[in-house]
């Protein structure tokens, strides 16, 4: 088993991460050569996509190398840009005050997974990330104003974050906003006594 994880991680790297460093390359070359009359906005946009490439060419080196272990506040950073640049507003409600390292990140891993879905197939124009305490649980909800109930199934993103969520001993939920409008994802963790 541990072996086919090193497989696994050595093609991820060589594959994804190769690709990237061509995207990474290619989007600072276009940044260089943007002629004087071109907009800032534009300007700008270029630079995120550079910018998000180099920071997923990072995560996928660190993911190989098996040290990736994702934090809420650099997720909630990254979910920020994200949604700006697809146009959909964010706001944060974070009244989380640390937790043990393994449910962070799950957490984590639980918001990148959330946020990508509403990017990709919200349609929306808003998206609400809540973390709190629930007497001994940690909770994530990521809920956006979107299509919703249209999208049926979980993709490999959601199985993933389930089965990540299973391992923990935590719960998980995929469905209809509760406003009957948009989708939402709800994450929750047990607290571990230190």
């Amino acid at each position: 088993m541990s072996e086919e994880r090193l497989r696994f991680a050595r093609d991820l790297h060589d594959l994804l991460g190769q690709n990237l460093a061509v995207v990474v390359l290619k989007s600072e070359l276009v940044a260089r050569e943007l002629p004087p009359a071109v907009s800032a906005d534009l300007r700008h946009e270029v630079m995120d996509v550079a910018s998000v490439a180099r920071q997923s060419l990072n995560d996928v080196r660190e993911a190989a190398a098996g040290y990736r272990q994702p934090g809420l506040g650099a997720e909630l950073a990254s979910s920020r840009a994200a949604l700006r640049a697809a146009g959909i507003g964010l706001a944060v409600q974070d009244d989380l005050d640390g937790l043990p390292g393994v449910q962070e990140g799950v957490l984590a891993w639980a918001v990148r997974e959330g946020v990508t879905n509403v990017v990709k197939h919200s349609q929306g124009t808003r998206c609400v990330v809540r973390l709190k305490r629930e007497q001994d649980r940690a909770v994530m909800i990521v809920e956006d104003n979107g299509i919703g109930g249209a999208r049926t199934g979980a993709g490999s993103g959601l199985k993933g974050i389930e089965e990540r969520v299973s391992r923990v001993g935590g719960t998980f939920s995929a469905g209809p906003a509760s406003t009957g409008q948009g989708f939402r994802l709800v994450v929750a963790v047990p607290l571990l006594e230190t």
